[in-house]
């Protein structure tokens, strides 16, 4: 019963293997993170003092171990008012020293358990009038534009909505305008460390704008075709598997079609990919997978499957 355990945890009980080491312990364990030490960092904070905060919620953070960090303050968040989760969203989104990713479009986004907690406090914790001004806070405010979209993407993808569409389209607007503003010169989607991110990006940008996505991406791709590459990756599934060392590119599956068919044109994609393979597309008629070893070319090959076979079965119908 998992609310009987994190009740259990939050007693500080010995059945729970948090705690259990420390029964047998006379010192703080390296990396644990002192209750004392938690409960006075958090007293008194607010809304209206947050920055006054976030110097020493930083450098408590950089001293400890981060999971068992957010796991004390995920067995905590219930029991926050409605000003203090207020101001943790707030010093939250303000710090940048969270363990990042090296490896392109990562499973799980370095900010992710952070989100899911400042999820359940915006959700639950603060007062309904207020939750608008916070979420709007973080996304146009926080350090890590990352974690804006990654914010963003948490409250729109719930079944259990809290703002209306309206208001989701206005935060989708701050959304593309920093995106545009951090890439300068480059394709938006080469920003981020994980798909889901470029993703939800790209389905904001449709919500508030699909003509202006269309065109970016056709300067974008005008400008270079090989970019169309990257933009594929966005679409395929990053496979995790024990034969393999690192992540790879899973291939470009059905699945992977329709979702980028739903944002951006698959005509001039297919062009661009012409471009860049310099054959003649339509004389793909096999789907050729390769799992483990997928390459770019192959990538795109399968992208020109899955569109002939699109047109083939408009043509019949």
């Amino acid at each position: 019963n998992i609310e009987a355990y994190q009740y259990r945890y939050r007693q500080k009980r010995i059945s729970t293997s948090e705690y259990f080491d420390r029964y047998f312990s006379f010192t703080v364990i390296e990396g644990d993170v002192s209750d004392v030490a938690l409960d006075s960092l958090l007293e008194g904070i607010t809304g209206s003092n947050y920055q006054e905060k976030i110097d020493s919620v930083q450098s408590f953070i950089e001293r400890v171990d981060l999971n068992i960090f957010w796991e004390k303050i995920r067995s905590q968040e219930k029991s926050f008012n409605s000003d203090t989760s207020i101001g943790l969203i707030k010093i939250f989104s303000k710090i940048d020293c969270f363990p990042s990713h090296k490896n392109s479009y990562v499973r799980w986004s370095p900010n992710m358990e952070m989100i899911l907690i400042l999820e359940q406090l915006n959700k639950i914790q603060i007062d309904i009038e207020k939750k608008l001004s916070v979420l709007q806070c973080v996304i146009n405010k926080s350090v890590s534009f990352e974690f804006a979209v990654q914010i963003f993407k948490a409250f729109y993808d719930t079944d259990n909505r809290i703002f209306t569409d309206t208001e989701f389209k206005d935060f989708a607007s701050i959304i593309v305008e920093r995106a545009k503003d951090l890439s300068a010169e480059r394709p938006i989607w080469e920003l981020f460390n994980t798909k889901s991110s470029t993703n939800a990006l790209l389905r904001a940008w449709v919500d508030v704008d699909k003509k202006g996505l269309e065109e970016y991406v056709q300067r974008q791709l005008d400008t270079n075709s090989q970019f169309v590459i990257l933009l594929l990756k966005v679409f395929v599934p990053l496979i995790h598997s024990s034969a393999y060392p690192e992540p790879y590119d899973g291939d470009f599956q059905e699945g992977s079609y329709h979702q980028l068919n739903e944002v951006l044109d698959t005509n001039f994609i297919y062009q661009k990919i012409q471009e860049v393979l310099d054959i003649d597309l339509s004389s793909i008629i096999a789907y050729n997978a390769l799992d483990g070893e997928q390459t770019d070319d192959n990538m795109m090959r399968q992208f020109a499957f899955w569109h002939n076979q699109t047109i083939s079965k408009h043509l019949v119908a």
